[in-house]
This record gives C-alpha cells, structure tokens and sequence, in this order.
C-alpha cells in the first residue's frame, strides 16, 4: 500500500487536525499546519487588507511544500487555496461554510473561488447545504461529514434542566429566529435557566433577555457544559448541522435545529426538528413538561457516521483516486 505524505493547511472548526491526528494513526505520512488569519473575524472586503501578511507566510508554506515533497496538500476553506495554486501535490480543496456560501452578494470571492476550482484536484464540502452553492461553480465535489473526536465529547454529568445554547448568536446560524423563540419561553417558563457562549454578531440583542452569559470557553470544556444541559438549541437558518450540533449529540444530548438533509444518511440524525420560533417553543414546552422521554442515546448515531476513523478511511479513499 502506498504511503501517502499529507499536508492539512488551515483549521476550521477542528477538522485539520483531526483528520491529521487519525491520518497519522493509520500508517499516514500527515502534518497540520495552520494558516495566519490576520483581520479573520472581520467581512471580506477587510480581510483582503491583511493579503501581503498572508502572502509572506504562504511564500513560506509553498517553500516547505517543495522541500517536503508531499503527495496532497489539503486545503480547508477554500479561498486560503488561493496562495497555493500551482503547486506539484496534489490539490485537495475542503468548503466548510462562509467560503461559498451568499456568492451572489460576493463577486469577488466567486471568481477567486472559480480560479481555485479550476486548479483544484479534488473538492470537498462539510455540510450538505453547500451543495447547492458549489452547484453555481459547475464543479464535481464530494460530500465529507466533519469529524468529530469521540474521545473528547461524551457524557460527563447528570443532565438537568437548563437550556443551552451551542451555537454562536449571528444572523447565519438563525438568531433572528432563535431570539424570538426565547422570549416567548421566558414569558412561559420565567424560571428556566437557558445559558449562551458570548459570541457572534447579534450579542447585543440576546443580552436585552438577560440569560446567562458564558465566556467562549476551550473546546475540551465545552462537554462539561453540554452534559450539564438537559437541551441544546443549535442554528436554524442553513438547514444542516455542524460540529456543535454534532458535539451535543455526542454527550447524549438532544438538540432543537433545523435540519432538511436526511437524504444523505442511512439513518436520519436523532433531532428535534425546528425552522420556526414556534416549533422552537413546542419542543421547549415538551421537554419541560416530560424531560425523560428526552433522555435516549444520540451518540450512537454520531459514532455511525461521523466517527474520525470512518471519515479518515472515506477520505483515504478519495485521495486515492488521485493516483
């Protein structure tokens, strides 16, 4: 069996690292790098002023590609490619999210995302809702569900009955929404304790409701505060689940989001289905009514099909086909 030497450029919600980690496990020559991201937090049209920065350092990524001799060089988020065209590995480009998605208000990353595509040896996609984004480029992709480390997320504590949160407060996880939900469950249940990571751009409004803030914590800590919540509420704008939805079902947990992709498992993900503010408020009502018809085993069904090891050998796979 051929020996592949893996480059992972970049981490994105863990996904690098984690794939670099379990590579290396397999009997795979893989490294992770990550990329300087100076201005990261801010639009695009700033963060195009940190590009000599991210030039300089890319120069010398390109320079221990060279000397590294590497077979792959895989890339997440797929507008970090763009210093990297040209490169003799092969080039494996991986879309997690805001990279593609609202193009059409953004036509400077679609042409820059167009050229990368063009150069691009393989394309991945995290998420099954950008799909339809990388449908617009008239590209092959191919559907990767994220990894999650099993080892780090499990259940810690007896759950009780507070709510939390496990989603940043911003438009594009559905704040909007979720916000207007809350109110109306604080009007019923003035008691419920609900609990939110301080992060994202609609902080202001959630902190008119006076919950309880959290600072953004560790991702190691973040089990303990999954397992001490009897419910999680993930996004509900995309329509599809991210590693914090994933995380929470992974301590057991039962999360409310918006979810219209069960076509792309064998067995449709074990969750509380909402779009609406209302559905939000149903599934609250229910839970807090009868909390232990709420108490099933969700793990099982991120250890089917999100499991490092099982993504790893679907990945192996497709770098494979490169050769």
């Amino acid at each position: 069996m051929k020996v592949l030497k893996v480059l992972h450029l970049n981490n994105v919600a863990n996904v690098g690292p984690i794939l670099s980690q379990q590579q290396s496990k397999s009997g795979i020559d893989s490294e992770f790098k990550d990329l300087i991201k100076p201005l990261g937090s801010r639009n695009f049209a700033i963060k195009l002023l940190s590009i000599p920065i991210r030039l300089a350092h890319a120069f010398f990524l390109r320079l221990k590609i060279a000397s590294g001799k590497y077979d792959i060089v895989h890339i997440h988020y797929t507008t970090s490619a763009l210093f990297f065209i040209g490169i003799k590995s092969k080039l494996v480009v991986h879309a997690h999210g805001s990279d593609i998605r609202d193009q059409d208000q953004n036509f400077l990353r679609f042409y820059i995302n167009k050229i990368i595509f063009k150069y691009s040896d393989l394309i991945f996609y995290s998420t099954p809702d950008l799909k339809k984004h990388l449908d617009k480029y008239e590209v092959s992709s191919v559907f990767i569900p994220n990894p999650l480390d099993l080892e780090n997320f499990f259940e810690t504590k007896v759950a009780n009955s507070t709510l939390f949160i496990h989603a940043s407060i911003s438009q594009i996880k559905g704040a909007d929404v979720l916000i207007d939900a809350l109110i109306k469950i604080k009007a019923t249940f003035p008691l419920l304790k609900i609990s939110y990571l301080a992060f994202g751009d609609w902080l202001e409004e959630i902190e008119k409701l006076d919950l309880n803030k959290l600072s953004k914590v560790k991702r190691e800590e973040l089990k303990d505060i999954i397992s001490c919540s009897g419910l999680i509420l993930g996004q509900f704008r995309v329509g599809a689940i991210g590693m914090s939805e994933l995380e929470a079902l992974a301590c057991n947990r039962p999360v409310i989001c918006h979810f219209e992709y069960d076509e792309y498992y064998q067995n449709p993900p074990p969750l509380l289905k909402a779009k609406t503010s209302e559905q939000i408020v149903a599934h609250v009502e229910a839970f807090v009514k009868e909390p232990e018809k709420f108490q099933k085993d969700y793990r099982s069904w991120v250890v089917e099909n999100h499991s490092k090891e099982k993504i790893e050998r679907l990945i192996y796979g497709h770098y494979l086909s490169l050769f």
